[in-house]
C-alpha cells in the first residue's frame, strides 16, 4: 500500500469498489464527460447493492430505501435513475461524441440531474458507512 493512501491499489471488498468508482468523479474532464462520470458513479452504487447480475434495477430501489430510508419525494427519480442506467450500460442511450457542444438542452439537464441524483445516492451511502463504521452492507429478502 502507498503511505499516501489509504486503499490498496485494487479493490478487495464491494465498499473499496464503492470508493475506488467514487474517485473517478474528481479529474478534469469531469464537466465535459458526464455520460463517464454517471457510469462510474452507477458503478459505485452497484457495488454496494446489487449482488448477482438479476434484477439489478429491484435490487438497488429496494436496498438503497432500506439503507438510507424510503426516498419520498424522488421515487420516480430513483426509478428513473435506474431506467437510464440501463439504457447507459447496454448501448440504448444516445452519448454525445467526446468534446461535442451540445446544443440539446433537454438531453443535457437529463444527463446532469441522473449524474447528481446518483452521486447523491453515492455519496450519502458512503458517508452513512463510515459514520456507522461498516465493513460491509448485507441484505436478505424475506417473504
Amino acid at each position: 500500500m502507498n503511505k499516501t493512501t489509504l486503499l490498496e491499489e485494487f479493490s478487495r471488498t464491494k465498499i473499496e469498489r464503492a470508493l475506488n468508482s467514487f474517485t473517478y468523479l474528481f479529474s478534469d474532464s469531469y464537466h465535459k464527460d458526464i455520460p463517464v462520470a454517471l457510469f462510474w458513479s452507477l458503478s459505485g452504487l452497484e457495488a454496494l447493492y446489487v449482488e448477482g447480475d438479476t434484477g439489478i434495477t429491484q435490487q438497488l430501489n429496494d436496498k438503497i430505501q432500506v439503507f438510507l430510508g424510503e426516498i419520498e419525494t424522488d421515487k420516480k427519480r430513483l426509478k428513473k435513475l435506474y431506467n437510464f442506467r440501463s439504457s447507459l450500460i447496454h448501448g440504448g442511450m444516445s452519448i454525445p461524441i467526446k468534446d461535442a457542444i451540445i446544443n440539446d438542452e433537454k438531453h443535457l439537464d437529463n444527463l446532469y440531474e441522473m449524474n447528481t441524483f446518483a452521486i447523491i445516492i453515492l455519496v450519502t451511502s458512503l458517508q452513512k458507512i463510515i459514520k456507522n463504521n461498516l465493513t460491509e452492507l448485507k441484505f436478505k429478502y424475506t417473504y
